[in-house]
């Protein structure tokens, strides 16, 4: 299914006016981007990430407490959050200080987290499935120096990448933050390609001529680390 600006107008329609399964559609595609596709770029100065899946995932465990992909997802949401702003604190201290983050913030993300994943387990097993997985990750990466700024971006279904690989380059201007980003493809846990988008890119992205492959296996659930590679589910800045 397309998704555009219509699709997700009448989600947080439906999610506004509590129904479940739409909040969590719609948290399940905004943590597939940086900011949410209204934002202006300016949003994303500083950390370059804001999170705004977590509201309509909060949103959906309101209207259905026992939602077992909402508690998946906004757990592994907040477990980047923790590594997210762990390196921030590292890095730049200030900054972190600046967005009221310190240690008791983080601690208040490691304990819902750890709720949630329990509550998630208790749900029962044929709610978690086991992977190998399929998965689709694109890397964006510019060098400055010794430090590398990035994003990573994982998904699962095609028309989900495709719309956020769109919202990331819109962001940030052309063909990403290196200029050569590339998608790779994962089928039953295994590389099956990598893809040079730039070789596809002139202002956008020409999706008719990406060669996606079919994903074979089970389907990286909405929440889940990519196994061994700790590559978070959806979006993710990072600064190495």
């Amino acid at each position: 299914m397309t998704i555009d600006d219509e699709r997700l107008t009448r989600l947080r329609t439906a999610a506004t006016a509590g129904e479940a399964e739409a909040a969590f559609a719609l948290g399940r595609l905004l943590c597939l981007t940086a900011t949410g596709p209204a934002d202006a770029p300016e949003d994303i100065e500083g950390p370059g990430q804001s999170w705004p899946e977590e509201p309509w995932l909060r949103a959906a465990l309101g209207s259905r407490p026992g939602h077992v992909p909402a508690m998946t997802l906004l757990a592994g949401r907040l477990v980047q959050q923790i590594d997210f702003w762990q390196t921030m604190r590292e890095l730049n201290p200030e900054a972190a200080e600046a967005y009221g983050e310190d240690e008791t913030t983080l601690a208040r993300r490691r304990t819902e987290a750890d709720a949630l994943l329990a509550r998630a387990a208790a749900a029962g097993p044929e709610h978690h499935p086991a992977g190998p997985f399929g998965f689709f990750v694109l890397d964006d990466t510019a060098w400055s120096g010794s430090a590398a700024h990035g994003a990573t971006l994982v998904a699962s279904r095609p028309e989900e990448l495709r719309w956020a690989c769109d919202q990331w380059f819109s962001v940030v201007g052309g063909c990403g933050l290196s200029g050569a980003p590339t998608l790779t493809a994962y089928a039953h846990g295994e590389r099956t390609s990598v893809i040079h988008l730039a070789a596809h890119f002139d202002r956008t992205v020409d999706w008719d001529t990406v060669p996606l492959p079919p994903l074979t296996g089970e389907e990286l659930p909405a929440g889940l680390p990519v196994p061994g590679s700790g590559l978070p589910y959806g979006f993710a800045a990072r600064v190495e």
